[in-house]
């Protein structure tokens, strides 16, 4: 079988090439994103994380079920920060501890506050949510550090990468919205520098969406499951035809590359 030809920027194959909506040079962050990544993860084909890496600096990923130990880490390495530092680093996490408010946030990165307050690295966990709770229980380090929430009460949006659903389960608080671990790393990023959501959403949010629409226009032999949690009816229809109020719903709107900037 011929092999696809696959973009040399983006990584993708090329009909379905994104370098459009990529930066043309990786935009500096201020504060580091550690992704846990679960192995499973790692193999989809659908997963997030690189867009992170393709759009800003300070991006690293650890694929394992576990933070790393401090004894199998060299002093340089960024996972090491969460042992040496952890009054600097923050998980992304639903818990009853986590902060999401405007005047918390912004005082982790107030250069005028103690040492303590600031915030450093972000860890976000790249999994299915079953997997990331025994992640986050098997990796006890992280319930040491600040959490972060992203709620409906910050401005989360609905996910934008519709193509990946995750189930509503009893346990999950509804407050807290499932998102892409790209999204996810965006938004706090967003909330943490500037204490709303901002470019670094609308630049990731505009990947996932185009990728999205390319995943649904390229879509054939559909199996319907309607039975599932998050089940959207007709949001398979090819977007060169009409699509229903129900799906067109689930897509956002991209704005153009030249209309997304991302402000330190």
């Amino acid at each position: 079988m011929k092999r696809r030809l696959e973009c040399g920027t983006c990584d993708r194959p090329l009909r379905v090439c994104v370098c459009k909506w990529i930066p043309l040079s990786l935009i500096p962050t201020p504060i580091s994103i550690l992704i846990l990544q679960h192995p499973s993860e790692h193999k989809h084909a659908l997963r997030t994380d690189w867009i992170l890496q393709k759009c800003f600096t300070n991006v690293f990923i650890h694929v394992s079920r576990s933070i790393p130990e401090l004894n199998t880490l060299s002093d340089s390495h960024p996972f090491s920060k969460i042992w040496n530092e952890p009054e600097s680093c923050a998980v992304i996490y639903p818990c009853d501890s986590s902060i999401c408010s405007e005047k918390r946030f912004k005082s982790w990165t107030d250069s005028t506050t103690g040492q303590n307050e600031r915030l450093e690295c972000l860890i976000a966990i790249d999994a299915t949510w079953k997997y990331a709770k025994e992640m986050y229980k098997k990796s006890e380090v992280l319930s040491n550090l600040k959490h972060i929430s992203l709620s409906i009460e910050d401005g989360v949006l609905p996910s934008a990468f519709v193509i990946r659903k995750a189930p509503v389960n009893a346990d999950m608080n509804l407050r807290y919205i499932p998102l892409s671990t790209a999204e996810a790393a965006a938004y706090a990023l967003d909330l943490v520098i500037t204490g709303k959501c901002g470019d670094r959403v609308n630049l990731v949010r505009s990947i996932c969406s185009e990728i999205s629409r390319m995943q649904i226009e390229l879509t054939e032999n559909i199996k319907h499951r309607p039975q599932r949690p998050g089940y959207t009816p007709d949001l398979y229809i090819p977007l060169q035809s009409n699509l229903s109020p129900s799906a067109a719903a689930h897509l956002t709107t991209i704005p153009s590359r030249s209309s997304v900037t991302v402000n330190n």
